[in-house]
């Protein structure tokens, strides 16, 4: 005759006095400070290609990346204040869309410049 496995221990209950009160506990959470910037490490920026600064306090920052998940390389351009990347005021461009955009920049300077031509000659 076979004997019968023994049971588990039932398992061991928190602390009454924290799970006794969960509105109380939550409110204890609440209270304490969030993690500032200056705790976290600022991220890295890559391969820094040009660091322009602006007339606001920030920096324009154009850099080579790579992906998080893929560590495919990418060219980032984005605003950064404090050595932090500013939500929303960047750009990334695949490798595969370099060339097409250096030749969409050098139209654009070159399109710039017709206008200021033009400009400098309706200006008396």
């Amino acid at each position: 005759m076979r004997s019968l496995p023994a049971r588990f221990a039932a398992p061991s209950r928190p602390d009454t006095d924290t799970a006794a009160d969960p509105l109380a506990r939550a409110r204890q959470l609440l209270q304490r400070p969030p993690p500032s910037a200056a705790q976290r490490p600022p991220p890295d920026p890559g391969h820094v290609l040009a660091e322009l600064p602006r007339d606001d306090g920030s920096t324009l920052i154009v850099a080579v990346q790579r992906a998080t998940q893929t560590g495919a390389p990418y060219l980032h351009v984005g605003v950064w204040r404090n050595g932090w990347p500013e939500k929303g005021r960047s750009v990334s461009v695949r490798v595969r869309e370099l060339l097409p955009v250096l030749a969409a920049l050098a139209d654009a300077v070159e399109h710039v410049d017709e206008l200021r031509a033009a400009r400098a000659e309706v200006t008396p």
